[in-house]
């Protein structure tokens, strides 16, 4: 679909913005009389918050055409201010121009609402006050709910909550950062391996609940979601990649003499390269959402049910690497290099999870 709003999408901007215009320094009325008695004059515009062809300001050219055509991109300004907003795009980002809209929703409502109209707007209010220390475009999705907010508030909840955290784990994994942790002296090398396994395989057994939870919180077809429900399981999503995160910091900042290195390198970043794989998931959710519409959009009348795996699994040779150091310390020697020729044997925790995200759209 192109990337232009509907007419449908224009006139609701128009009429939730009171038709004037939503920068806070200008308020302009947008439409008025027209010479003609038949007509009337309009110099207001549903002006794209993120730009919606490249090179266009504020452009993003990770987000999707549905994305870009939503009416949470979209807010009303006058012929001047549109251009002045293009103008200058670093001034007028993509946050400040959302506010602009939150905020002058709300007075417009204030100005033009009954007093039943003030009370929804009270009870809306509550709805999303948990998302009230979120950027923006998250509230704005949770107000607008365009098709398939589902997957765009989770997309953009999991993409605002993990970011701090997938970035550590790439940095440490790059040796960007470290800090100085315990030493471990040779003869206490089993014992401390023993308990890095054991937390890894606590630690990555909440994935695949978690990831059908999430599913879950779509609502079943035709059903609308659990806006609740989005935000607790990406918050739980989040903690468990913290903890994750927390793990890889401690092992990696662990200390052993330079024989027993290799004890600490089976147990390094493993699951930081699980907890990785979900880093796509906004990305996945908003390519999916989009085939969803056009499939919808050329076949009506027919459901599209669309699937994506995400599997957890170990590295290769692991298993024969684990057995290889354990055989080593458990006879007081210092762990062999790793065999890069060595075969996998089944795995010594028994741990291969499979997470499956599971997206039905109807619409």
């Amino acid at each position: 679909m192109p990337p232009d709003f509907s007419k449908k999408t224009v006139d609701t901007i128009a009429k939730r913005a009171g038709f004037r215009c939503s920068n806070p320094d200008c308020g302009a009325a947008t439409v008025g009389p027209n010479s003609q008695s038949d007509k009337a004059t309009t110099i207001g515009e549903a002006a794209h918050i993120s730009g919606a062809r490249p090179n266009a300001p504020r452009f993003d050219e990770a987000k999707t055409d549905t994305v870009r055509s939503a009416i949470t991109n979209g807010i009303w300004l006058c012929r001047n201010c549109q251009k002045l907003i293009d103008a200058d795009a670093s001034r007028y980002s993509i946050e400040l121009l959302l506010i602009w809209r939150e905020r002058h929703e709300k007075k417009i409502l204030r100005e033009l609402g009954t007093e039943t109209d003030r009370i929804q707007a009270e009870l809306d209010s509550e709805r999303i006050e948990q998302f009230s220390q979120y950027p923006a475009i998250i509230r704005r999705i949770a107000i607008d709910k365009p098709d398939g907010w589902e997957f765009t508030l989770t997309a953009e909840l999991f993409r605002h909550l993990t970011k701090q955290d997938f970035q550590k784990l790439k940095d440490l994994e790059s040796g960007m950062y470290n800090t100085i942790g315990e030493h471990v002296y040779d003869e206490s090398a089993l014992e401390w391996l023993n308990q890095r396994i054991r937390e890894m395989s606590t630690m990555v057994a909440p994935a695949e609940k978690l990831l059908e939870r999430l599913s879950n919180s779509w609502g079943m077809p035709g059903e609308p979601g659990n806006m609740d429900e989005i935000h607790h399981t990406c918050v739980l999503l989040q903690r468990w990649i913290h903890q994750i995160v927390e793990y890889e910091e401690r092992v990696h900042a662990t200390l052993v003499s330079d024989d027993y290195i290799e004890c600490k390198s089976v147990v390094t970043g493993i699951l930081a390269l699980q907890a990785l794989k979900l880093e796509n998931i906004p990305e996945t959710l908003e390519a999916m959402l989009e085939q969803a519409i056009k499939h919808s959009e050329s076949n009506p009348n027919e459901t599209l049910k669309l699937s994506h795996e995400v599997v957890f699994e170990l590295p290769q040779n692991w298993d024969k690497r684990v057995r290889g150091v354990i055989k080593s310390l458990e006879k007081g020697m210092a762990p062999p290099l790793p065999d890069d020729n060595t075969t996998t044997f089944s795995s010594v925790l028994g741990w291969i999870a499979l997470g499956t995200i599971l997206f039905v759209f109807i619409f």
